[in-house]
């Protein structure tokens, strides 16, 4: 429920940044170092990069809000994606 009804996520982590996109919330991320380029790939996958920032002193003058149109089909079509590979997997 903290994502589902948080007005914007401000995060570290991964996880957290995937339950943001999840529940298609505002948010900005700073990655640590381990989950950089996992974190990276997510984002430049669904055209959200520019809600990664290096610090609190980095954030942009970007608007709050995030059209999750585009990024929104994406994230649709990669769990469909996932669901079939496993069942697949699975089958087999």
């Amino acid at each position: 429920g903290l994502f589902a009804n948080a007005s914007c996520i401000c995060t570290n982590s991964f996880h957290a940044t995937a339950f943001s996109l999840i529940n298609r919330r505002p948010f900005w991320t700073t990655p640590i170092r381990l989950a950089n380029s996992r974190l990276a790939d997510l984002l430049n996958m669904i055209g959200l990069s520019d809600r990664q920032v290096g610090g609190a002193e980095d954030f942009p003058d970007a608007p709050l809000e995030i059209d999750y149109s585009n990024a929104g089909k994406i994230l649709d079509e990669a769990r469909r994606n996932s669901i079939t590979f496993l069942k697949n997997a699975l089958d087999d």
